[in-house]
């Protein structure tokens, strides 16, 4: 149960803006539809709508609509939306693939703060690419902590021993690897 509610929880890290971000949008996006609300209805007001005027009143009631529905629920993190959005077909925004790319930056940072580098295992993930391949700046910080976490609870649930004894048939065996790997590490 504690490994389910930590993945539980580092996916919504991976696939969600934080609450505060959630609200600073909100607070943003209520501004602006106030703002272009007031204009139109000025121009209303005043008999001189544009030409656009229509245009821009479909924009608003969108923009609305999409409030509402941010307000009531959540708001994609940049990653996620990335994801489904700025690459060909959906392989980018298949879970297992999203997870992927967020532990291939949780490992590069990993090595980064402890001073490590290894080229052959990971490399190039906080370069500038098309889209957002990678999570980057506050959104990589929340995912490697809530990754962090998750690798924690994993490590402490005995389930690495568990299903590499089960790899090998050999528990003892299993045991002897894992604490190799750990004291390497």
């Amino acid at each position: 149960e504690p490994v389910k509610m930590a993945f539980s929880n580092l996916w919504k890290t991976i696939t969600r803006k934080s609450d505060e971000e959630k609200a600073e949008w909100v607070k943003t996006s209520g501004t602006t539809i106030e703002t272009l609300r007031s204009k139109l209805q000025e121009e209303q007001r005043s008999g001189t709508k544009p030409a656009d005027w229509d245009d821009r009143r479909k924009a608003m009631n969108s923009q609305i609509k999409l409030h509402n529905e941010v307000t009531r629920g959540s708001l994609p993190s940049d990653f996620a939306l990335s994801a489904a959005t700025d690459f060909k077909g959906d392989y980018m925004a298949q879970p297992v693939e999203m997870f992927a790319r967020c532990f291939e930056s949780y490992v590069e940072d990993k090595l980064t703060k402890a001073g490590r580098k290894n080229t052959y295992l990971v490399t190039g993930t906080t370069g500038n690419y098309k889209g957002v391949p990678y999570p980057k700046g506050a959104h990589r910080e929340q995912v490697f902590t809530a990754m962090d976490r998750f690798v924690a609870i994993v490590r402490a649930s005995g389930l690495l021993e568990k299903a590499w004894g089960i790899f090998t048939g050999n528990q003892k065996l299993a045991k002897a690897a894992l604490e190799a790997i750990r004291s390497a590490s």
